[in-house]
């Protein structure tokens, strides 16, 4: 089975889903035909209180279980009718979407004041927040098995680089590099880098190192968990006033784009930043109240240069 779709936080379990489709099908399971997979995907929606959300997950998990099951999927006629099915399905879907809030620089802030830069549990939160923040990284991306050999540092300018091999948009080709900055400030991700270095005594570590282990002792050494990382931005957000509820890892890319898209950035820089290749991107603009502001400002200069014999 495909490792992307195996189980975990924030994601749906494939296994599970195809475990569903044999015990919910009233007929034999195999061949596969467009039938019991429609039935399928109504239950699933009617199971979820008609939301769509995942539907496309679904379908995959089923057809991936049949490829490297060698059971024959559906032809490309059936296959057709099915994907004219779900977008039907996702037309008729009415649920709002539930987008992570934005982790934003003026909070990130906020929450490092209540850190302690010379403890190991502090130092290490410290740098994966803003490391995250300033790379807008996924939590694959940060935390995937992340080695010291993927850090490398330059002295012209200062700063480092982190090299990301594989992600879920950088499929082949050589490592991409995200690079970060010195900059004379109190907080960011360069000057809690060379902190969590020192600290941690990974100078002159072999390459192979994990560069975040866990902070529990295991047998065989282990990355720090994306269930872990969660739980820890979730505290933090709550500890400076916010719910914690609609915060995620997934909050510090979305605070980067809207802290990028208030100052006027173009869109050309946020894609930059996120390593977006479409506009995409601007889904990640969470601000309403400015977006909203924005439009409003827009329309003003469209009124007054009407008023003025501008337009």
């Amino acid at each position: 089975m495909d490792a992307a779709l195996n189980a975990k936080k924030g994601t749906i379990d494939a296994k599970r889903i195809v475990a569903q489709f044999y015990k919910f099908s009233d007929a034999p399971v195999v061949p596969i035909t467009l039938t019991s997979v429609k039935k399928f995907i109504y239950q699933w929606v009617a199971e979820h209180s008609g939301s769509s959300k995942s539907l496309d997950k679904v379908v995959r998990a089923i057809k991936v279980h049949c490829l490297c099951s060698r059971i024959p999927w559906l032809d490309d006629a059936d296959a057709f009718a099915l994907k004219t099915t779900v977008h039907q399905i996702k037309f008729s879907d009415v649920h709002e979407v539930s987008r992570r809030s934005p982790l934003k620089y003026s909070m990130l802030v906020r929450i490092s004041e209540g850190f302690n830069p010379a403890t190991r549990r502090h130092a290490l939160l410290l740098v994966l927040f803003w490391t995250a923040y300033e790379g807008a990284l996924r939590s694959d991306e940060l935390l995937g098995g992340r080695s010291i050999g993927d850090v490398t540092w330059e002295t012209s300018p200062l700063s480092f680089s982190l090299s990301l091999r594989r992600t879920k948009t950088h499929r082949k080709g050589p490592p991409q590099k995200v690079v970060y900055y010195y900059h004379d400030t109190p907080n960011n991700a360069y000057k809690y880098m060379r902190n969590y270095f020192s600290l941690n005594h990974l100078w002159e570590a072999k390459s192979s190192r994990l560069l975040f282990p866990s902070l529990y002792t295991t047998k065989v050494p282990t990355s720090v968990s994306a269930k872990w990382f969660s739980q820890q931005i979730k505290t933090a957000v709550a500890g400076i006033g916010f719910s914690p509820t609609t915060y995620s890892a997934h909050s510090f890319r979305a605070g980067l784009a809207t802290d990028l898209f208030n100052t006027k950035a173009p869109l050309e820089t946020v894609q930059w930043a996120g390593r977006w290749k479409s506009l995409c991107a601007l889904e990640y603009y969470r601000d309403q109240v400015t977006r909203g502001q924005k439009v409003q400002h827009a329309l003003d200069k469209i009124r007054k240069n009407f008023i003025k014999g501008g337009v």
